[in-house]
């Protein structure tokens, strides 16, 4: 699998798994932008989905490597390992200027993932003020 392919199924499996835990989720072709997602009350927000087929050895450490080099930020950005099919996701602060992101494979967990989810569908809160 070559990196569009890699990076296409990384969008389109973050979409299945968000529509799944009840965010809608529109796919586009936008730079800095994959996924446009709405919270159940209405609230918007974007997504970028960084994807990784298998990690690699580094100065002795298998990591997964991600190039963030795309001028405009998301509003969060996806780390997705796909040959384990979890993700860690961070806020478009946290993402910062940087240029690269390196993840060890066990650093995807079924909890990281799990809170991932919790941090996109709390980003608003319900009384429409962004959640801390």
């Amino acid at each position: 699998m070559d990196s569009n392919q890699a990076g296409r199924a990384g969008e389109f499996y973050i979409a299945y798994v968000l529509e799944k835990n009840g965010i809608e989720c529109h796919h586009v072709d936008l730079q800095g932008t994959d996924l446009w997602c709405q919270l159940e009350n209405g609230k918007m927000f974007t997504v970028q989905v960084k994807s990784a087929t298998t990690p690699f050895r580094n100065k002795g450490r298998w990591i997964y490597s991600f190039c963030l080099t795309t001028a405009k930020k998301a509003d969060f950005t996806i780390y997705l390992a796909l040959d384990q099919e979890r993700f860690v996701v961070e806020t478009a602060e946290q993402v910062g200027k940087r240029k690269s992101k390196q993840i060890t494979p066990k650093a995807f967990t079924t909890a990281k993932k799990a809170e991932g989810i919790e941090l996109l569908k709390g980003f608003f809160a319900s009384d429409g003020n962004e959640a801390k």
